[in-house]
């Protein structure tokens, strides 16, 4: 403390990306995820994403994206959800506040649907990006009970 003051050394900014191609293999997606760290406090800032179409036969129809952060089976909980459209990129700030870091969880999402002809089928990413000391089936618990999957 100074004169009253929390005073961190360091702002640590980090920044996750994720790839992943749909089941044949025929569109690449990403989801890039930012968040910044403080001592023992952190809060993701913003996320972005896309695809890119190497089989142009196929067609994304729709897709959604989100960021939460918290304690999970809680009400102490920040969202942000959206639409993120058919178009081939995208990018949002979360205007999330500051949340300990110990017990709590941060993760982000993009959901996207497919078509070709008349089939569809979906793909998704999940990243988590901080685990508030959770690991394996407890943390894949926490995140359900986030409304993740």
């Amino acid at each position: 403390m100074l004169f009253g003051n929390k005073v961190f050394a360091d702002t640590n900014y980090q920044t996750s990306t994720y790839g992943k191609s749909d089941s044949t293999l025929g569109v690449n997606f990403s989801l890039t995820s930012h968040w910044q760290v403080e001592g023992n406090q952190e809060k993701i800032t913003s996320i972005s994403g896309g695809y890119t179409r190497q089989d142009l036969s196929i067609s994304v129809v729709g897709s959604s994206a989100g960021a939460k952060q918290g304690f999970p089976m809680t009400s102490a909980c920040n969202a942000l959800a959206f639409n993120s459209g058919t178009g081939s990129s995208w990018n949002k700030s979360t205007n999330f506040p500051n949340t300990t870091t110990n017990g709590s969880v941060g993760y982000t999402y993009y959901y996207a649907n497919l078509k070709r002809n008349s089939s569809t089928w979906s793909m998704h990413i999940d990243n988590t990006l901080w685990s508030g000391g959770l690991g394996g089936a407890a943390l894949q618990s926490a995140i359900k009970s986030m409304g993740g999957t």
